[in-house]
Parts: structure tokens; sequence; C-alpha cells
């Protein structure tokens, strides 16, 4: 009896000498190396691991909290040999799997992250979490219908998944642009905790969701009304003495416009947008410059991850006191690209034919002509996009049928719009035109020059949700050479537009 329990003591003890040591709880290394993970010291217990690795390559524990170490302080590079061993060598340690999931999905491995949660589903490893990450997986991969599936069992194997799974199930609709099951899914996750950290990303997303409806609304209107007061409509010289007329140069006018946009998506990537505006502007007194233009354009566009290309082709009928003036057909390849989230590099190149109806003087003043353009610009976006700096330069020539309108221009502009309060906004615009004219102006013996100077800004301030109060300046100083060419020119409006 006493041999019986010498022998059963030795076997039981080689039995937990044996399985301690598999898993290196007898080396008091392992033991700190745990502890410092537990405590958070995440870069003295991988000191110890990659020592312990070193010692038994084969040690899956050592494997494991490395890879963990690793994974918490964001190197997943790292962290992906090592919880590959925790799961290739004896003993396997199931919960390594789960965890090199989330390390390819954080590098963007997804094949290898989907076929790793295959075994999980096949082994049975914590079924909820699985599951959870595979709709992670599924919406990275922009199978998003899927991914929603997939969440659902989530939340069906686990109750206290709820929250989490509803907020990445709204975010699968919105990517969808299925925004009113999305809107509903978002208002549980409010429900279930409203103090909760998803629950103030779910009301984020809430606002986003209702921008983003209103900015993909096929159709889209406004309509404009101000009263502006011009100090100089018909241009008249600043030495009126270069002139034979004398006449009114100020006058008022009420100025109506209106704007329709159609926008087609066909794909996430190809879009068509169709626009017609019109401009009205009836003078008080100088009736002969009541002005109606009509422009509609057609612009298809194609988007790719960080820039889009746009083709946009426009057609322009102008009217002035009644009577034909001017019409114009425009084509205007555009390139945008982005540069980081807050730079985007825009560059065009225009032609355009402009037709002139009211007959000329003479064949030398014929202003009918082809307008070829090119130029790029920049620009800058802040205070969460709301506002944007814009710096431009376009160079063009009219090649005009008379010879007196022939042309080259350099112009450099600049835009900056500010955002001062939640309702209130400030923009403001620059621009400096050199305009060489090609030939010897067959009525005045010069070579004409005009440095055209505008400045304009304009004060928007919403009064109700889609109606605003704008109040605009505008300057503009003409310096020509040829004083029947220099004037000034103010003008000072004040209006209200409403979209709809």
């Amino acid at each position: 009896m006493k041999i019986r329990r010498m022998i059963f003591s030795a076997v039981f003890l080689s039995v937990i000498l044996f399985w301690s040591c598999s898993f290196g709880e007898e080396d008091p290394l392992m033991e700190k190396a745990i502890s410092y993970y537990r405590q958070e010291n995440y870069d003295e217990a991988i000191d110890i691991l990659k020592e312990l690795r070193q010692k038994d390559p084969t040690s899956t524990l050592a494997a494991y909290y490395l890879g963990l170490s690793y994974k918490q302080i964001e190197d997943y590079v790292k962290a992906k040999p090592q919880l590959e061993d925790a799961i290739k060598y004896t003993p396997k340690i199931k919960g390594a799997l789960l965890e090199l999931v989330e390390v390819l999905y954080q590098l963007g491995e997804l094949d290898g992250a989907m076929e790793n949660i295959s075994i999980a589903e096949q082994e049975g490893i914590r079924p909820a979490q699985t599951s959870f990450l595979k709709g992670l997986v599924l919406l990275k991969q922009d199978r998003n219908l899927d991914a929603v599936k997939a969440f659902e069992k989530a939340k069906e194997l686990d109750k206290s998944l709820t929250q989490t799974a509803d907020y990445q199930i709204g975010l699968a609709y919105m990517r969808e642009r299925m925004y009113a099951e999305a809107k509903d899914v978002f208002k549980e996750v409010i429900v279930v905790d409203p103090n909760s950290d998803t629950a103030l990303f779910a009301n984020l997303y809430m606002d986003s969701l209702k921008k983003r409806v209103e900015a993909e609304r096929p159709f889209k209107f406004s309509l404009g009304v101000a009263y502006e007061y011009d100090d100089n409509v018909i241009l008249m010289p600043s030495d009126a003495s270069t002139v034979d007329i004398v006449a009114d140069e100020s006058d008022t006018r009420e100025v109506v416009t209106f704007r329709g946009e159609y926008t087609k998506r066909f794909t996430d990537q190809l879009r068509l947008k169709a626009n017609y505006s019109m401009y009205m502007a009836n003078q008080d007194d100088l009736n002969e410059y009541d002005l109606f233009s009509n422009t509609v354009t057609v612009t298809p566009s194609y988007y790719f991850t960080k820039s889009s290309l746009s083709l946009p082709v426009s057609y322009n009928y102008t009217m002035v006191g009644g009577h034909d003036y001017l019409t114009t057909l425009s084509v205007t390849p555009l390139w945008n690209f982005m540069l980081g989230d807050s730079n985007m590099i825009q560059c065009f190149f225009r032609y355009q034919n402009k037709n002139f109806h009211k007959k000329a003087a003479n064949d030398d003043e014929r202003r009918d002509a082809d307008n070829y353009a090119g130029g790029a610009g920049w620009f800058y976006f802040f205070a969460k996009n709301k506002g944007f700096l814009n710096l431009r330069y376009e160079l063009a020539r009219d090649d005009a049928e008379g010879r007196n309108w022939e042309q080259l221009s350099n112009k450099f502009s600049g835009t900056i719009l500010v955002p001062l309060f939640d309702k209130l906004e400030v923009s403001t615009t620059g621009e400096i035109q050199f305009q060489d004219f090609e030939n010897i102006h067959s009525v005045y013996g010069n070579e004409r020059e005009d440095d055209v100077y505008t400045l304009s800004s304009m004060l928007t301030y919403d009064i109700f949700e889609d109606t605003e109060a704008q109040f605009r300046y505008t300057y503009i100083n003409n310096e020509s050479n040829l004083e029947v060419y220099d004037y000034d020119r103010h003008i000072f409006s004040g209006g209200v537009e409403y979209k709809f």
C-alpha cells in the first residue's frame, strides 16, 4: 500500500510538473512578463518575452503574450508572426486565433482574416466575437449587407453586443445609401444607452446622415431675389470727356435668380449632373441695360479614390434691353486631386465659342471669338471643411474676329470663406487680370492694355434652415492705357435666397 501511494504520488507530481512546464508557469520570467502585461507595462513585457522566445522558439504562451503586447502598442506587423506561432505550435492557444484576425484586419489583410474566421467558426471559438469580427471584415470589404447579417448573428449570440453591433449595422446601411434603415438603427443605438460613447457617435452620424440625404437628393432648386445699387451701369469712363454721350450712369435694379440641378448616380464612381440657371436684372431707369441670361450645363464626372475627372459642357444665351446679345458654348475638362484631408489641387482647360448678336460698328470691332484657357488652383479646407482658401491662375486667349479684340490675358485670383458662427459666414474674393490686346487699335492708334482689379465680399446669414440673407459689395477698377476703357464701378446688393 505504501509503495502504491509512492508510485501514485510520483506519477501525479510528474503530470503537474509536465503541465506547468508546458505553459512556462514554472519559469519566473514568464510570470514576470505576464505580470508586466497585466499592469500595461508592455515595453518591459516585450523585452522579457523576446528573451523567452529565443530560449524556446516553440513556446506558444510566450508567442501569445508577445503578440498581445505588440498588438496593444499597435505594432501589428510584429504582432502577426507571434500570434501565428501561438496557433501553430503545441499546445495551441485557441484564443490567439481571434487576436490574429484583429491584427490582420488592422493590416488590411482581409482575405487572411476571413480564412481564420472560417477556422474559428468550425472550431466554435467564441461564436459571438467571431461573428462580430466577421462583420467588421465584411464591412471593410464593402460587402455591407453580408456584414449586417454577421452583426445580427453576433447580437443573437451575445446580447451585450447589441449596441455596438447596431452601430456597425447603421454604418453598413449608410454605405449602401439605405438612409431610412440607418436612421432607425442609430435611434435604437441611442435608446439602449444614451450616455455611452457609442450613442455619442451615433448622434454624430445622425447629423451627418441628415446632411448626406440632403446632399444626395436628385433634384435641388434655389430661388433668390435681391435689390442692388450700381454706380456705373453703362461703364462710363473715369474721364467722361473722352466720350460724346452724356447720360446717367448709376441706377438701382431688382435681381431674380433661379437654379435647378438634377444628379443621376450610375455607380459610386460615375455621375451625371444637369444644371439650369437664370439671371434676370430689371433696371429701374436704364431699361436698355435690362439683363436676362439663361445657362444650361451638363457635367459627367468620374470619381477615383483621391481624385475626380469632370467634363462640363455649357450653353449660355443672354439678352440685353430685350434684344439678343450673346450666346456661348463652353467645354471645360476639369481634374481635382485631394492631397490628404485638407488640400486639393485643381487643373482645367476651357474652350469657349462666343457669338455676339449685335452688329459691330466695323469689322475691327467684331467681338465673336474662340476663347482658349487653361489654369490651375489650390484649395485648403478648414473649420471641419466648412471654410476654405482658394488660389487660382488662368491663362486665356481670345482669338476674336475683330483685330481690336484679339487679346491674351493672365488672371490671378484668391477666395476665402470663413464661417464666423453657426449661421453666419463671410467670403471675400480678389482678382487681378492683365489683358494684353495684340494689335494696334484701329481708332485710337495704340496697342491697348487693361489691368482689371476686382474685389468682392459677401456676408451670409441663415434666417431659417433653407433660407439665407445675403449682403454683397463689389468693386471693379479697370485701368486702361486707352482712357475710353478706363472706369471704376461699385455695386451694393442685399437679398434673400431660398433653397428647396
